[in-house]
């Protein structure tokens, strides 16, 4: 199969993720199912932001954002691996290592966001007052991981910052620069991780582990030239 194949069946979005999701230092493999990975990788993203900026309805950063020290636990936790990812992004970015930041944004966005962060928030954001402190205080957060996201994805696939519904609040962010923490330096590097067990949420000072996302063997490969 051609590369004209993949592109007119996924789109030139996902051929640009799968680019960035493999080792181009090594054999290249490519297959469909190389393919349909990359493709549920990103409706995971797009389904993610989705959730967060429909959350973001009716906030104003300028206005309705909480001081740092009105943010609840929760809230400083997913700040601080967001602080963390952004460090790990640029790192990966000045040493073109794509397939890194690719794993890195692609596990922020599957654990830490989607299966701890939205399940731990959603109450609050569905339930409490629009004018609630505390809701305010995690549309905050959400404020800032949009930001952020809309920065750490474009060198790899630009179109998540550009079409998934609302645009003003997608606006180009730049990782480049060090923005103003809330959260202490000191709770950054120790990077608590969060857990769920029995319902419970508990803070866990190991760190996850990634693991590399496996090649398929039986998958042909493309060697440089």
């Amino acid at each position: 199969m051609t590369a004209d194949h993949y592109y007119n069946k996924y789109g030139a979005d996902l051929v640009r993720l799968w680019v960035s999701s493999v080792d181009y230092q090594n054999e290249v493999p490519f297959s469909e199912e190389l393919f349909q990975q990359a493709s549920e990788s990103y409706r995971r993203l797009r389904n993610t932001l989705r959730v967060l900026l429909g959350n973001l309805d009716g906030f104003n950063a300028a206005e309705d954002a909480v001081e740092p020290d009105q943010l609840t636990l929760v809230d400083r936790w997913i700040l601080s691996q967001l602080e963390n990812l952004k460090q790990e992004c640029r790192e990966a970015y000045d040493a073109y290592d794509f397939r890194k930041v690719f794993v890195l944004l692609n596990q922020f966005c599957a654990v830490d966001l989607s299966a701890l962060y939205v399940d731990i928030t959603k109450d609050r954001l569905y339930c409490d007052a629009t004018s609630s402190l505390r809701r305010r205080a995690t549309q905050t957060a959400i404020h800032r991981i949009t930001d952020a996201s809309a920065a750490c994805w474009p060198p790899s696939s630009p179109s998540p910052r550009m079409r998934p519904g609302n645009t003003s609040v997608m606006r180009p962010a730049c990782i480049w620069r060090t923005s103003p923490s809330s959260i202490p330096r000191t709770s950054i590097q120790k990077r608590p991780r969060l857990s769920k067990s029995s319902s419970k949420c508990v803070l866990s000072s190991s760190r996850p582990s990634r693991r590399p996302a496996r090649k398929s063997a039986s998958a042909p490969t493309w060697k440089p030239q």
